[in-house]
């Protein structure tokens, strides 16, 4: 189905955004 793998897709750029985001956190402490 095309809506279910857009919801993965959508879900894996959070999860990458949220990893980026934890990183750059890291960096600042």
């Amino acid at each position: 189905p095309e809506e279910l793998r857009e919801a993965i897709r959508r879900a894996v750029e959070i999860r990458e955004k949220a990893k980026s985001d934890e990183k750059d956190k890291d960096e600042d402490d």
